[in-house]
């Protein structure tokens, strides 16, 4: 008598498609063999989605899961494991359904040789960037609740990357104008990210508070731009603030380097 249980659970890691994937049929030697004969412990259908919204970012793995011989109850943990590098140190992140056992709602479920369990299991809204993967335990428990087997997997790896626009104000010069009592401004602006962004302003405010604006229309990743200004001169022991998006129009994944303030040069 075969029977299948398919079950999904997921987790949300962050509040914020298209986008890559790729499957892995993980059955390494050295798995426990079902009682009918296949591995009975796999992770399947592995799936890494990147997008520019964090919210539409996931990542997901199946586990599979068939009895051995005596089990009566079958259970499964997935863990989610995250590193700044590939090859670096993977830490366990906490979320809805990881790092706790998880039962089939079937009881009986295990107690034929030809079951199967399968739980999918998605995570969305990794944050990024940053490299994850799941480690996923399987256990198979007698009818007296005693650990007949225990086994771990390691998924494929899923590289989040951040893709939303960065902005920055890089820099900003000031130089004596041709017009008498006038200075030149001369702004640098950059976009950091692997998005292009636009339209968004771009103001440079003045020691006397004066606040002037450029428009920009679009600004490709990786790319950067020089604004000029043309405004009274500033006096020595003054400050200027250029800021890069004031209205927060743009999705900028990091609004810190958005505003630079300089000294007036002396006189």
């Amino acid at each position: 008598m075969r029977r299948l249980l398919a079950i999904a659970v997921g987790s949300v890691l962050a509040l914020g498609g298209g986008g890559l994937a790729r499957a892995a049929d993980s059955t390494p030697a050295g798995a426990p063999v079902s009682q009918s004969g296949p591995p009975a412990a796999q992770l399947v259908a592995f799936g890494c989605m990147r997008n520019v919204q964090p919210l539409l970012r996931a990542l997901s793995v199946t586990g599979v899961m068939r009895p051995v011989k005596g089990t009566a109850h079958m259970q499964m943990r997935f863990e989610l494991l995250s590193a700044q590098r590939r090859w670096g140190r993977y830490r366990a992140l906490h979320g809805a359904n990881l790092g706790v056992w998880l039962s089939p709602r079937d009881t009986s479920l295990g107690t034929h040789p030809g079951d199967q369990w399968q739980v999918p299991h998605p995570v969305v809204g990794p944050p990024a960037p940053a490299y994850y993967k799941f480690r996923v335990s399987f256990r198979w428990l007698d009818r007296s609740g005693r650990r007949l087997a225990q086994y771990t997997l390691l998924s494929a790896v899923c590289h989040q990357l951040e893709l939303r626009p960065d902005l920055t104000a890089r820099s900003l010069a000031v130089a004596p104008a041709a017009t008498t009592g006038q200075d030149d401004y001369l702004a640098a602006v950059a976009d950091q990210g692997l998005t292009g962004a636009g339209p968004f302003d771009v103001t440079l405010t003045l020691p006397d508070g004066t606040t002037l604006t450029r428009h920009v229309l679009w600004l490709g990743a990786h790319r950067a731009r020089q604004i000029q200004f043309a405004a009274t001169a500033c006096s020595a022991g003054s400050t200027l603030t250029l800021t890069v998006d004031p209205g927060a129009v743009v999705d900028d994944y990091d609004r810190a380097n958005n505003t630079l303030t300089v000294a007036c040069p002396g006189g």
